[in-house]
């Protein structure tokens, strides 16, 4: 504690920062762990999306804390530990069918409402999807043309993905009339290996 009796409790895993107003400033840290290079992490002090009003505009910054991301492209950080933190991916979502009306939009919606979510479209590319759904989608989305029953394809995705949305169907009345042997295929095969591989 400085001698004016000021000091600041910052919780294991909260981003701080500070401005010196004045020369010859001083700032001493007291940690609850030995220091960890590992867990050293940051994001832009001036980044807009924080809306801080720092009082020096043009202030001296080093070249590591100005190298930061803004937080919209940065990796969370999760405690580990008292005192201690460690960098998370980002999240990564399979979305199969995803060319579809409905499933293109919960994609849209999902990159729009978290940047640092990563979308991966598995569809088999049949009747119902429509690559002009997805035209120009912003965020981090990559397309794989396969189906459900694509056994490699599908578990090689699914070893690093932390949830798998499946919008696999087949919901036309007439289509299931001529040709009824998709569906059980696709209910026998494809929607147990989505449920075994994730």
């Amino acid at each position: 504690m400085s001698p004016d009796g000021f000091s600041v409790y910052i919780p294991p895993g909260f981003a701080h920062g500070f401005q010196a107003l004045e020369e010859g400033t001083a700032v001493f840290y007291k940690v609850t762990a030995e220091y960890d290079k590992k867990a050293k992490w940051g994001i832009r002090y001036d980044d807009p999306d924080l809306g801080i009003l720092w009082p020096i505009k043009e202030a001296v910054v080093s070249d590591k804390d100005s190298g930061w991301p803004r937080l919209r492209d940065a990796e969370l950080m999760t405690p580990q530990g008292e005192g201690r933190g460690r960098r998370r991916k980002p999240m990564k979502i399979i979305v199969t069918y995803g060319l579809g009306f409905i499933e293109s939009n919960f994609i849209r919606y999902w990159l729009s409402s978290y940047p640092r979510v990563s979308v991966v479209n598995v569809d088999a590319m049949t009747y119902a999807a429509d690559p002009d759904n997805l035209a120009g989608v912003k965020g981090d989305c990559a397309f794989v043309k396969a189906g459900l029953n694509d056994s490699e394809v599908m578990l090689w995705l699914a070893k690093d993905a932390d949830a798998i949305v499946n919008f696999a169907a087949e919901s036309h009345v007439d289509r299931s009339i001529s040709d009824s042997s998709p569906l059980p295929a696709l209910q026998r095969h494809g929607r147990p290996l989505v449920i075994g591989g994730s």
